[in-house]
This record gives structure tokens, C-alpha cells and sequence, in this order.
């Protein structure tokens, strides 16, 4: 507003500078017009003036007005929001509670379930195991005792073969002859009659008759050499032992006089090599080729 002023009268003092130059008014006629007009101005500008404060006045009250209004509509917009938070919370604590408490409901009756489906299993299962646990025991014991009897058979074998080893050769007798002969005297049958009861102990064994003869030459008679008298000999024992009950394999071999047990050039020891030896001979004892 003063700003405009200043341009009045500025505005004035040209256009006075202007009349002055122009010779239509004289200086003390401007002067008092100027004065004039200057009060009269001066005049409107204060009334404006005034009128401009008292607007500004308003626009400042309305100015503050507004601001007060607007501070009330933010605290009360900020009331209702914290009111709007707090049903909302509230509603969200009631929904979440009702919402908790269905997904334990739900997550229960799902644990129970999967509880009662596990137990269901595990005893399935369990029963399997057991089953397979017997049929692997009935195996185990089955195995075992198949075990033991092939132990007890290796046992028994092994007894067996032990026996069989420790039974060696047997003599069961020795017969005398007079010489030349082949005929079996009383005290010879006795002898065999003894040696039975040995024999027949050992069923198995092999039973085998050597013949021998003292060395003297045969010249008569009807063995042509002390070889056909020795087996004659051997089978004349051997023939007995048979007619006694003996079931055994017999074998009957002819020595000769190639295996003399005395003196050939003495009577008593001619004597002695006119025998046949009766040896039994129980299973794996015979040496090889007789």
C-alpha cells in the first residue's frame, strides 16, 4: 500500500514539473493545488490504508482460525484412528484367539491321528519283526542242531577211524603138523576152536591162512613140493574154521618153507616152521597185494 503511495505522488510532482513547463499555471497556483490534492490523497490513502489493516487482520485471524481447525480435525482424526486400532486389535486378538484355539483343535485331532497312524505302523511293523525274528530263530535253531549232528557224525567218524587205527593185526593162532602131513591133530582143533570166538568179534575183518613147510624135500607122496603141502595146510585150517561157524572172508596163501621161525637144520626147529599161521586182519589193516 505505501508502495503505492510513494508512486502517487511521484506521479504528482511530474505532472506538476510537467504543467510548470508548459506556462499554463503559475507556482503558487500548483502549490496550493498540489496541496490540495496531496491532503485529499493522503486522505483516501489512510482510509485504504485502514481498510487494508483491517483486512489483514482478518486474513490473519482466519488464517489462525483455519490452523486451529485444522489441528482439531488431525487430533481428532488421530483419536479415531487410535480408537479404530484398538477395535481392531481387539477384533484381530478375538479372531487370532478364536483362530488359535481351531488350529490347535485342528493341529491335535492332525498329531493324534499321525499318533494313532505311527502306533498303527509300529506294531505292524513290530509283529513283522517278531515273525521274522521266529522264522530266523526256528533257522537259527534249526541250523544249530544240524550243526551239532554233523558235529556228533564228525565225532562218531572220527571215533570210529581212531578205533579203526588203534585195531591192528591180530594172531589168533598157530598150528602145528607132523611132517609131511596136513591133517589136523586134537590139540590144533582146540587151539581153532579158541580163535573162533576172536574172529567172530571182528565180522569185518579178513581173515588169512599161511602155509609152511620145514624145508625138507618132498620125494613121495602125493604134494610134489613143500609149496603144494604149505597151501595144503592152509586149506585144511582154513576148512575148519568154516565148518565152526566162521562167516569171515577167508584167505589161504601158500609160504613155502621161504619164511622159517626157526632153525631148519635142527629137529625142533623144523617142527616149528611145519605151521600155518591164522591172522586177522580188521578193515584197513591188510597191507597191499596180499
Amino acid at each position: 500500500m505505501r508502495n503505492m503511495i510513494a508512486v502517487v505522488v511521484v506521479s504528482v510532482v511530474l505532472i506538476g514539473a510537467i504543467l510548470s513547463g508548459c506556462g499554463k499555471l503559475s507556482t503558487e497556483e500548483f502549490e496550493g493545488w498540489k496541496s490540495d490534492y496531496v491532503a485529499a490523497n493522503d486522505k483516501a490513502f489512510a482510509d485504504l490504508d485502514g481498510r487494508a489493516s483491517k483486512l489483514e487482520g482478518g486474513l490473519e485471524q482466519q488464517k489462525s482460525d483455519l490452523s486451529q481447525a485444522i489441528e482439531d480435525a488431525r487430533d481428532d482424526a488421530i483419536a479415531a484412528s487410535h480408537l479404530g486400532d484398538a477395535d481392531t486389535i481387539k477384533r484381530s486378538e478375538e479372531f487370532a484367539a478364536g483362530g488359535d484355539a481351531k488350529v490347535r483343535d485342528e493341529l491335535m485331532q492332525a498329531v493324534n491321528a499321525a499318533g494313532e497312524s505311527a502306533q498303527s505302523f509300529a506294531k505292524s511293523e513290530d509283529d513283522k519283526l517278531r515273525k521274522s525274528i521266529s522264522s530266523l530263530e526256528a533257522q537259527a535253531n534249526s541250523t544249530a542242531q544240524s550243526v551239532t549232528d554233523l558235529k556228533n557224525d564228525l565225532m562218531a567218524a572220527k571215533k570210529e577211524l581212531e578205533n579203526a587205527m588203534a585195531v591192528k593185526a591180530m594172531s589168533a593162532a598157530t598150528i602145528q603138523f607132523a611132517s609131511g602131513k596136513t591133517s589136523l591133530s586134537s590139540e590144533a582143533k582146540a587151539m581153532l576152536d579158541k580163535a573162533v570166538a576172536s574172529i567172530n568179534a571182528h565180522p569185518h575183518a579178513v581173515v588169512v591162512v599161511s602155509g609152511h613147510a620145514d624145508g625138507t624135500p618132498v620125494l613121495s607122496g602125493k604134494y610134489r613140493s613143500n609149496w603144494d603141502l604149505s597151501q595144503a595146510r592152509a586149506s585144511a585150517v582154513a576148512n575148519y574154521l568154516k565148518e565152526s561157524g566162521v562167516t569171515n572172508d577167508i584167505k589161504t596163501i601158500a609160504r613155502g618153507h621161504t619164511m622159517p621161525v626157526a632153525n631148519v637144520n635142527t629137529k625142533d626147529g623144523r617142527a616149528a616152521n611145519r605151521r600155518a599161521d591164522v591172522v586177522v586182519y580188521p578193515p584197513g589193516t591188510m597191507p597191499a597185494g596180499m
